[in-house]
């Protein structure tokens, strides 16, 4: 294969913070590689030295055998030949078709060329028929797959996706993985980034992970962070009920009993027997200060929870932690409960890390989607300050409300096909 990319010696730093310090790195064309790694690993910022929007700090990028000048006037004909798709790309209003467009008009393209693109880039997205419909009335699946069309249309020579399978449904994902994984073929190089350490053995790619910003090799050991922080939930959750019996008081004052808990995988069989409940439902008035539990809150639908400050029509309306994880947190020397962590649910038996996004679980009368696992941390709060690590970057999970209702300590917690 013929070599697109190779970077050298390539760092960026923000301030004293360094996002990625690369040795050396070769990208063939006509490949699909998967970048992985934690939240904060640098996946974005190499997507965005890539698409030659972000300049190093240091180091050489060579593409197609040509050293990058990053002067401005000289990039605009190489960023032409890039796109990068971010993770929560924006659509304007109006219609399907002239979203699709917009690049191409911008490109001086027109007239039965632009047509032809569109509805080309429409087909291989699985939208036909959708030219004319309101870009602002479509599911967030249609959205996302609209936006992906937008940047086929422009036939680029590297595609640059940023986690393209994040908070859509299951059905929709399957469709853009064959859609991704068939760019190859017609010539596109692409890079996805994704926190699945499966997806490139499962699409036949390559794999690139970066680990504290640095290129590492994609060995079992190495292979996710999140399988390790698997193995610290299991262990917790295993020795949650003995740990919890040496506590001096319950983590929940007037919420949770010391009874033993067991490591429970939710599976989609439409029942719970499995013993996963809920601890403590909490909320804030602001956004930025702590949580405190309450007897019960209601979830409404495509809202979150009802009087929460973080509640709204985002992704992120729910956010559930476990008391395993809180309990790891208490072991450090922290004087922490349900709440400290900004969470709305906190459970109590259930593997939260492990359901995959799209999957549904009932909580009480409520129907949630589970939309994101983990989160970045652009700042670092108190708590991460005094213990030196926070969880909730780690282990917490964010939802959406499909169905409402009420949802108090002590139901049960099911996953549901």
């Amino acid at each position: 294969m013929t070599e697109l990319y190779r970077l050298r010696s390539v760092t960026k730093r923000y301030g004293s913070n360094v996002a990625v310090d690369i040795d050396s790195l070769t990208i063939d064309s006509g490949r699909l590689y998967t970048l992985t790694g934690a939240n904060g690993a640098g996946k974005s910022t190499l997507l965005g030295i890539l698409s030659f929007l972000v300049p190093p700090t240091t180091g050489e990028i060579f593409y197609a055998g040509e050293r990058v000048d990053w002067k401005r006037d000289l990039l605009m004909r190489r960023r032409r030949k890039v796109t990068l798709l971010h993770q929560s790309p924006y659509l304007f209003g109006g219609t399907v078709f002239r979203n699709v467009a917009y690049g191409l008009k911008a490109r001086g393209i027109t007239g039965e060329a632009t047509l032809r693109a569109v509805d080309r880039a429409l087909e291989t997205v699985g939208l036909e028929g959708f030219r004319d419909r309101d870009a602002r009335e479509l599911s967030g699946g249609e959205a996302q797959r609209v936006a992906l069309a937008r940047a086929l249309a422009l036939d680029p020579e590297v595609l640059l996706l940023d986690e393209p399978l994040a908070n859509i449904d299951r059905e929709t994902v399957g469709l853009l993985e064959a859609v991704i994984a068939s760019l190859p073929s017609r010539g596109t190089t692409v890079m996805m980034t994704s926190h699945d350490p499966d997806h490139p053995a499962r699409r036949g790619g390559g794999a690139i992970v970066l680990d504290g910003g640095r290129v590492v090799p994609p060995s079992p050991g190495i292979r996710s962070r999140r399988s390790q922080r698997r193995e610290d939930v299991r262990a917790g959750l295993r020795g949650s009920g003995e740990r919890r019996a040496e506590s001096v008081a319950p983590m929940v004052p007037g919420t949770c009993d010391n009874r033993s808990t067991e490591v429970t995988r939710l599976e989609p069989s439409g029942g719970s027997g499995s013993g996963a409940r809920v601890a403590a439902v909490c909320v804030s008035g602001r956004k930025g200060e702590r949580k405190k539990p309450v007897p019960s809150v209601a979830l409404v639908a495509d809202h979150g929870v009802q009087g929460d400050a973080h509640a709204g029509d985002g992704h992120r309306q729910v956010s559930l932690l476990a008391a395993e994880s809180i309990e790891k947190m208490r072991r450090k020397g922290l004087s922490v409960s349900a709440g400290d962590f900004a969470e709305n649910v906190t459970t109590e038996g259930i593997l939260l890390i492990e359901l995959p996004v799209g999957a549904r679980i009932r909580i009480g009368e409520a129907v949630l989607e589970v939309t994101q696992i983990g989160k970045e941390c652009h700042t670092r709060c108190a708590i991460y300050h005094q213990a030196g690590d926070c969880v909730m970057p780690r282990e917490g999970i964010f939802a959406r409300v499909v169905e409402p209702g009420k949802v108090s300590p002590g139901d049960a917690i099911e996953r549901i096909p």
